[in-house]
């Protein structure tokens, strides 16, 4: 749930919002303000719950780092062939999401891309993604193939080592930080609470659950554990186990008259994953490492190097862009990657370990956990 910002004037404020006292009840308390915290808020307030949200740094971690893709054909590899349903399920979800977000804020929220191209750069790494590519039709997933001269019509500027691509037709990304400071705002304004705090302490008494924070006590009929990849809550009742998996992601921004890009490009470079993300005003994520090791927060130069090699063979241009934000976040992951989304028993849900994809399961997962609550 925390993230190392670069040092410096340049780096981005993080999100704003009210702090709350804690208030002695609440029929809701959601335990982690990430995407999935946040999401399950706005939901249970729509529904007519009194919620409070407990975090330490609410809209941190990795909710903030992330790339913000929606990747339902992008993360169906071998092993996730029996999510598929689940993935593409959760896409479909994002179109209504967005546009009830977009209407409780008064102003539309756009995806920042609608077209995801995948490329390999070397000719195994072509090889792979031929390979994956054909499982991934094999599914009935929409996947379309390009020639150079159609990858150079839909993602100008990339490296002359990539002669074709594929474009997975139903991934799109969204502006992960723009997402968590709308739901912070329309939470507020539906009067939640939102507690800067850490919970000591979790257990059943009486009927009711009692959370135990630093300044105080509040007693709920539901308690939600959405603490990513947080350390386990010290309670009374066994809670799933959840291992952090560390990702460095840079953010940069163009030059004057530097080529920008507005595609979401996944490519592999000598067998590495790399990924670049469009965002306004001629900023980019660029990420991921993927490295198990614990609460790790360290953004090291090699990582750094790693990226920026694979990106510059991906996308040259990218020489000419300003580093403004290099970031360590941590992904929540259970052991078999699948997230645990449900109520352990008298009103306890957990909505844990959703790995690489929180922005795309959120409101699928918010869903859930509303059906969830008002089961009688």
């Amino acid at each position: 749930m925390r993230a190392t910002p670069l040092a410096g004037p340049t780096s981005i404020r993080p999100c704003s919002f009210t702090p709350s006292p804690l208030p002695c009840s609440a029929d809701v308390v959601i335990v982690g303000a990430g995407i999935i915290g946040l999401s399950i808020a706005w939901r249970a307030l729509e529904v007519g719950k009194s919620v409070t949200i407990i975090d330490p740094r609410p809209a941190s971690g990795a909710s903030f780092v992330a790339g913000g893709m929606l990747g339902a054909t992008a993360e169906v590899t071998f092993a996730e062939a029996g999510r598929v349903d689940r993935l593409r399920t959760a896409r479909a979800e994002w179109d209504p999401f967005l546009d009830d977000l977009s209407r409780d804020q008064g102003r539309a929220l756009p995806y920042v891309s609608i077209n995801t191209v995948v490329a390999g750069v070397h000719r195994s790494d072509q090889l792979e993604i031929d390979h994956l590519v054909k499982f991934q039709r094999s599914l009935n997933l929409r996947v379309e193939q390009l020639g150079r001269n159609e990858l150079d019509a839909l993602t100008p500027g990339l490296g002359r080592a990539i002669r074709q691509g594929f474009l997975l037709c139903d991934d799109a990304a969204v502006d992960n930080r723009l997402i968590l400071q709308t739901l912070l705002d329309v939470i507020q304004r539906r009067d939640a609470s939102m507690v800067i705090d850490v919970v000591e302490h979790l257990e059943r008494r009486d009927g009711q659950f009692v959370i135990t924070t630093s300044s105080g006590v509040i007693t709920c009929e539901h308690a939600v554990i959405a603490t990513g990849a947080a350390p386990a809550l010290n309670s009374s009742i066994s809670l799933p186990h959840i291992h952090p998996v560390a990702g460095v992601i840079l953010r940069l921004k163009a030059r004057p008259s530097t080529l920008q890009i507005t595609t979401t490009i996944r490519a592999i470079v000598n067998g590495r994953s790399c990924y670049l993300v469009p965002r306004s005003q001629g900023e980019l994520v660029l990420g991921a490492t993927s490295v198990e090791r614990g609460y790790d927060l360290a953004v090291k130069a090699g990582e750094v190097h790693q990226l920026l090699d694979d990106a510059r063979v991906v996308f040259p241009s990218i020489d000419e862009y300003e580093i403004i934000d290099a970031e360590v976040g941590l992904r929540p992951t259970t052991l078999d990657h699948h997230p645990i989304v449900e109520d352990l028993g008298e009103g306890l849900i957990v909505a844990l370990g959703h790995y690489r994809n929180g922005f795309l399961l959120a409101p699928s997962t918010a869903r859930r956990v509303i059906e969830l609550l008002q089961k009688p």
